[in-house]
């Protein structure tokens, strides 16, 4: 959110995360001109959520690619 005071629109903002605590801040984010990219785990944009915010772009990881925990 910083970054978004510090830098007006037209600017790119990636969120990793799939915490849907983030929805109401992404869509009015995209509702004010950032280009709002969203990478979350597979499960959560299945979900209600995330995919109920405003965003640019989303993309889905996998859990071989960026895994949940480590162990």
């Amino acid at each position: 959110m910083q970054y978004a005071l510090d830098n007006p629109p037209p600017s790119s903002l990636v969120l990793i995360s799939g915490d849907r605590d983030y929805a109401q801040m992404l869509s009015k984010l995209t509702l004010r001109g950032y280009h709002v990219v969203v990478v979350a785990p597979a499960v959560t944009i299945t979900q209600d959520g995330l995919r109920l915010a405003q965003y640019n772009e989303m993309y889905e990881w996998s859990d071989r690619l960026l895994p949940l925990s480590v162990s």
